[in-house]
């Protein structure tokens, strides 16, 4: 994608606003935690190929680029649903997805525990 965009340090910032523009749909604003994410990603991945292509200078800036962007964009909805602890809970790490996965699991087999011996208990009456 990178190399399609055609990025040099006169149109870095042009760019920059107009993929994130395009990543929240313009006019419509269409915020949501995931596109917010995707916009760090697109921006993480422009400053490595800025500093492939020797634009360090550049790269140096693309973090002020972002935070200005989500906080005029994307601040309004921030602050809206919460802050930014929200997040933590809407994309929990992979230690807390994997113990809600390990209850999920225990409480489906202690129920399907109980409902077999429930079976059995009636069955034999």
């Amino acid at each position: 994608m990178m190399k399609r965009l055609d990025i040099n340090k006169d149109t870095g910032y042009i760019t920059f606003v107009t993929v994130a523009n395009e990543l929240f749909e313009n006019e419509k604003k269409n915020i949501t935690w995931s596109r917010i994410i995707a916009l760090y990603a697109f921006g993480a991945q422009l400053a490595l190929h800025c500093k492939e292509k020797g634009f360090v200078e550049y790269a140096s800036h693309i973090g002020a680029f972002m935070g200005k962007y989500v906080a005029d964009t994307a601040g309004p909805f921030v602050k809206q649903q919460g802050g930014w602890e929200r997040l933590i809970e809407e994309f929990p790490s992979e230690d807390q997805l994997g113990d809600t996965m390990w209850k999920l699991f225990a409480w489906s087999a202690m129920g399907l525990g109980l409902a077999t011996a429930t079976m059995i208990f009636a069955s034999k009456r």
